[in-house]
């Protein structure tokens, strides 16, 4: 098994672990959220607690926005450490990275190397831009769609009603949407794996590399 065939290997697992876990902990997050304010009604402490709270600590949108944030930071993860094993062979490049802790600068970066311009990255790309800005408008505006939002962004949100378009509510993410940025990220990096080796044929991710 060459280094390509061992990493792809290593991402697909992580990215398969990522998904399983963040919707099993929506799961039961969710469980948690529907009980009811009766429940446990003989025991003080809990009645009180349950009466202050009413689980809002639970609540689905809550706990898929930031299961989205969690896995959009794991595609960021993984995409740095792409990067950590291509710069190998490109030395220029090994002390740029030291400095970079952003998504688009991994992508700068890796644009001086390959062609990120063919379609099969550049889509998928695009996509994974529109899953920064939603990870952004959660982070950094409590989940309020910002008016410097981008209409691609806002249309992404609008499908399936991930916003409400008669007010100024919190977005909703899906389950559907965090699984598919999951696929999304995975698949783009697969994909610069693959276009690595067809620009460096003896390169990290060959046959005929050398460990």
């Amino acid at each position: 098994m060459n280094y390509k065939q061992q990493f792809s290997q290593v991402l697909e697992t992580q990215f398969s672990n990522c998904k399983k876990s963040i919707l099993v902990a929506i799961d039961a997050g969710m469980a948690l959220s529907d009980l009811k304010d009766g429940f446990l009604i003989n025991n003080e402490v809990n009645t009180h607690a349950l009466g202050e709270v009413h689980f809002y600590s639970f609540t689905s949108s809550i706990i898929k926005n930031s299961f989205l944030v969690t896995a959009y930071s794991f595609f960021e993860y993984s995409f740095r450490k792409y990067c950590e094993i291509i710069v190998t062979e490109h030395t220029g490049f090994k002390r740029k990275l030291s400095d970079m802790d952003k998504v688009y600068q991994y992508h700068s970066l890796v644009a001086n190397i390959l062609p990120v311009s063919a379609s099969v990255i550049s889509e998928d790309w695009a996509r994974l831009v529109i899953y920064r800005e939603i990870r952004n408008i959660i982070v950094h505006h409590n989940s309020i769609v910002p008016g410097n939002t981008t209409l691609k962004t806002k249309l992404t949100l609008a499908v399936d009603n991930h916003i409400d378009p008669e007010n100024n509510g919190p977005i909703t993410i899906s389950d559907y949407m965090i699984k598919e940025m999951l696929d999304v990220g995975l698949r783009f990096l697969l994909n610069l794996i693959d276009l690595y080796e067809q620009h460096y044929p003896e390169g990290i991710f060959s046959d005929k590399y050398k460990f």
